[in-house]
């Protein structure tokens, strides 16, 4: 979505939203959008790496600022589509409060009575038996707070290499016994990315304060994923 005071960009999974420091950085988003719209542009907010789906661009320092005040008073909110592992079978929303707490320098997050209040909503979306379609919704937006927060309950994502179980799934990780393959064949992930899509923000449009409801439809990759499980489950 192109506004005049702001752009909400569909972000694929891979591309960091600033510019990684390393040998080899991958070109940041935001970098690529001030390239095409110029020096204006401010960072509303940032989602993982890995993670697909909706971010917020800022066209000039005031409206920044008035997304950052939205944030600050919970007055938009941010939905997620996210694969746990295991089973949950509740389709009314869940609130999970508990405080996250990340130690200086650190790259991951834990739940500890020494960190921030942090609150998300979940519900299910869709179950499969050994993995689980919900839909989380921020209160707040702590670091990793929707894989610190399921990993938390026992459900962690699906593909998280830094809070769950594997690095990438595979058919026979549904199938085990089940699953055959070839003699001198490698098998191919489903998914080797993490299971968290970015998929719908709402909030007052800065200027005439009218709703902006923009939602992200699930990704391909994602979509291969869910349609294999579903037809697993059958």
């Amino acid at each position: 979505m192109d506004d005049p005071s702001f752009l909400i960009v569909d972000k694929s999974s891979g591309i960091p939203v600033i510019a990684e420091r390393s040998n080899n950085p991958v070109p940041g988003l935001f970098d690529r959008l001030v390239a095409d719209y110029g020096e204006n542009l401010r960072l509303v907010h940032r989602i993982d790496k890995q993670t697909s789906g909706l971010v917020i661009i800022a066209k000039s320092l005031e409206v920044q600022q008035y997304f950052t005040e939205l944030f600050m008073n919970r007055e938009i909110d941010k939905y997620y589509l996210a694969f746990v592992e295991g089973s949950l079978q509740n389709e009314d929303w869940v609130g999970i409060d508990e405080p996250i707490f990340i130690k200086p320098n650190a790259t991951t997050a834990s739940v500890h009575k020494k960190g921030r209040k942090a609150v998300t909503l979940y519900r299910v979306i869709e179950s499969f038996g050994t993995a689980t379609l919900i839909e989380c919704k921020l209160i707040t937006g702590r670091t990793h707070q929707i894989r610190v927060h399921m990993e938390y309950m026992g459900y962690p994502l699906l593909v998280d290499r830094l809070y769950g179980r594997r690095e990438e799934f595979f058919l026979s990780d549904i199938k085990k016994r089940r699953y055959r393959i070839k003699d001198g064949e490698l098998e191919l992930p489903l998914i080797s990315r993490l299971t968290l899509h970015a998929s719908r923000v709402v909030f007052k449009h800065p200027e005439n304060k009218q709703l902006i409801d923009v939602e992200s439809p699930m990704p391909k990759d994602l979509n291969a994923l869910l349609n294999q499980l579903r037809k697993l489950n059958r």
